[in-house]
């Protein structure tokens, strides 16, 4: 009867209990432990706090299909917008006349400048990028 009662208890699964959180207060200094405070400091407040449990396998690959979508969405946007992270940059043109070719030429130029320069971008550089691409796209 004793390993019947035993087995039963260890099969049981194990509910996460709750333990008590302190703030204590002494002076200006504030800390929060999971001991009763010091006799210096002053308890100002108490509570029971119950750990979260951990995500179910449901909840996990939820999270997970619902990353991956959200992953393939934004591709999906990006090469809408003609901004895929490997592309150039450049977006979708209907003619193909010279001054078309003129502008996307120079969108094309001021990415490969702004890619070879990175963070290190000044003002005048990229107002002289953006006045180029400009006089090409009107």
């Amino acid at each position: 009867m004793k390993s019947l009662l035993f087995v039963c208890l260890l099969a049981a699964p194990a509910s996460a209990s709750a333990q008590q959180v302190y703030k204590c207060v002494k002076g200006k200094d504030v800390s929060y432990q999971s001991s009763p405070c010091e006799a210096a400091a002053t308890v100002a407040k108490q509570w029971a706090a119950t750990p979260e449990a951990p995500p179910d396998n449901t909840e996990l690959w939820r999270r997970y299909n619902a990353k991956k979508q959200g992953e393939a969405d934004s591709a999906y946007l990006r090469s809408l917008a003609g901004r895929t992270r490997t592309g150039s940059g450049q977006g979708a043109s209907i003619g193909t006349s010279q001054s078309d070719n003129a502008c996307i030429s120079a969108k094309q130029y001021r990415q490969s400048i702004l890619d070879q320069v990175g963070i290190n971008r000044t003002h005048d550089l990229l107002r002289s990028l953006d006045q180029r691409v400009n006089q090409a796209c009107k």
